[in-house]
C-alpha cells in the first residue's frame, strides 16, 4: 500500500472515532477582539493529472482558532492546535461539517518563528512538528476533495494568551472520488490566519493514529 493510501485509510477509518469525542471544554475563554479569519489559496502542480491541471486556483476563507491544551485543566492531551472552521464561532457541532481543518502538534504553544509541517502520521514526526489537513466538507469527505500535508512551514508573526496569526505555505495530496474511483494528486497550498483563543478543544490525535 503506498504511503498516501495508507495515510487515507487511516483517516476513514478514524474519522469517525475522532468526530464523536467530546469537546473539553474549561468554562471561561478569551475576551480579545480578534479579527480571526484566513484566507488560503490551492494551486495544481506540474506533476497533477491532466483533469486537476483544468481546475483554476481554488480559494478557501473562513475562521481560525487556537487552544494550547496546557491551559484546559481537564485535558491530559499535551497539545497546541489551530483549527480552520467555515463558522464564526467555533464549537463541536460544528466542525463536524462543512470546512474545516486543523494544524496541529503534540506540544505547547510556541513563540514566533517557522515550524516544519510534515506528513509524518506513521509516527515519524516530532512532537514540536504541525500535521496538517483541510477538508472542503469534513461531514461529506468522501465526496467532497481533502488535503493532507506531506510537508511545508507554519509561519508566526504573533503568538499570545489571545492571538496566534502567520502564514501557512506547503505541498498537500489533495483526495477526491471521481466516477471512476478514487483519485489522488499534488497541491500547493499557501496563506494566512489569525486565530483567536479557545477554551474548547477537539482532540486530533486520532487522525495520525498517535
Amino acid at each position: 500500500m503506498t504511503r498516501p493510501s495508507a495515510a487515507r485509510a487511516l483517516l476513514f477509518a478514524l474519522l469517525p472515532v475522532a468526530f464523536a469525542l467530546a469537546a473539553c471544554d474549561s468554562g471561561g475563554g478569551s475576551e480579545a477582539d480578534v479579527n480571526n479569519q484566513f484566507s488560503f489559496t490551492i494551486t495544481p502542480v506540474a506533476s497533477s493529472s491532466d483533469a486537476l491541471q483544468k481546475q483554476s486556483p481554488k480559494d478557501l476563507n473562513g475562521y481560525s482558532f487556537f487552544v494550547d491544551t496546557d491551559d484546559i485543566a481537564e485535558v491530559d492531551d499535551e497539545a497546541f492546535v489551530i483549527y480552520f472552521n467555515g463558522s464564526e464561532s467555533f464549537s463541536e457541532e460544528n466542525a463536524t461539517s462543512g470546512l474545516f481543518g486543523f494544524a496541529a502538534r503534540n506540544s505547547g504553544q510556541p513563540d514566533t518563528g517557522t515550524f516544519a509541517i510534515t506528513g509524518g502520521g506513521d509516527g515519524s514526526r516530532s512532537p514540536s512538528e504541525f500535521l496538517a489537513w483541510l477538508y472542503e466538507d469534513v461531514e461529506h469527505a468522501q465526496q467532497t476533495p481533502h488535503y493532507f500535508f506531506q510537508s511545508g512551514t507554519l509561519s508566526l508573526s504573533t503568538s499570545n494568551d489571545e492571538e496566534v496569526s502567520g502564514q501557512l505555505s506547503g505541498t498537500a495530496i489533495e483526495y477526491r472520488t471521481t466516477s471512476s474511483g478514487f483519485q489522488t494528486d499534488t497541491v500547493e497550498v499557501s496563506g494566512s490566519f489569525t486565530a483567536q483563543d479557545l477554551d474548547t478543544y477537539v482532540p486530533f490525535g486520532r487522525y495520525a493514529g498517535n
